[in-house]
C-alpha cells in the first residue's frame, strides 16, 4: 500500500508538470486556420505569443463601418471554428483604429484557457 501511494504521488506530480506545459493547441494548426479563413482586404501582419495567449495584429482595407461587422463576424467564426475555439477562455476584438493610407490597424486577442 505504501508503494501504490508513492506511486499515486509521483503520477500525479507528472500529471501536474504536463499540465503546465502542455500546449492547448498545435500553433502550426492555428496559423493556418487563420490563413485559410482570412477574409478578402485583411492582412494578418504580427502574431504574437504571451503568457496569457495570443495577439494578432493586422490591417483591413475597408470602410469603418463594414470592417467592424467584418472583423465581429471574424472573431465568432475562430471562437466557433473546432480547431481554435476550445483552447480559448475567449476571443475578442482589441483593437481597431485608422492608420495610414487609410487602412485599418486591428487587434484580436486570444485569451487561453487556464489549465488546473
Amino acid at each position: 500500500e505504501r508503494m501504490e501511494n508513492e506511486y499515486a504521488a509521483e503520477a500525479a506530480k507528472i500529471d501536474g508538470a504536463y499540465a503546465i506545459i502542455k500546449t492547448p493547441f498545435v500553433i502550426s494548426e492555428f496559423v493556418g486556420t487563420v490563413g485559410r479563413t482570412l477574409p478578402p482586404k485583411m492582412v494578418v501582419e504580427v502574431i504574437e505569443w504571451g503568457d496569457n495567449g495570443l495577439v494578432v495584429r493586422g490591417t483591413l482595407r475597408e470602410t469603418s463601418e463594414k470592417a467592424s461587422l467584418l472583423l465581429g463576424r471574424y472573431v465568432k467564426q475562430l471562437h466557433d471554428d473546432p480547431k481554435v475555439g476550445p483552447g480559448f477562455r475567449s476571443i475578442v476584438l482589441s483593437g481597431l483604429e485608422r492608420g495610414k493610407d487609410d487602412a485599418l490597424s486591428f487587434e484580436i486577442t486570444f485569451h487561453l484557457r487556464e489549465h488546473p
